[in-house]
């Protein structure tokens, strides 16, 4: 939505719910992959790649 945003308020509130989302969508990701890996060190590993992916990800805004 905001890509195809025709105004300011528009990209906004696009931007917001982006962020809401993630909010919510983030510890639903971690339930799944501590229900998913249950050998502790692929857990680790699984975990990991998550932070690593995370991370990645928040250190270009």
């Amino acid at each position: 939505m905001g890509g195809a945003a025709t105004n300011f308020e528009m990209l906004v509130t696009a931007r917001a719910c982006q962020g809401a989302f993630a909010a919510l969508l983030s510890p639903s990701c971690l339930a799944l992959l501590a229900t998913t890996f249950t050998d502790p060190k692929e857990r680790a590993k699984a975990f990991g790649v998550f932070s690593g992916v995370v991370a990645s990800g928040s250190g270009g805004a």
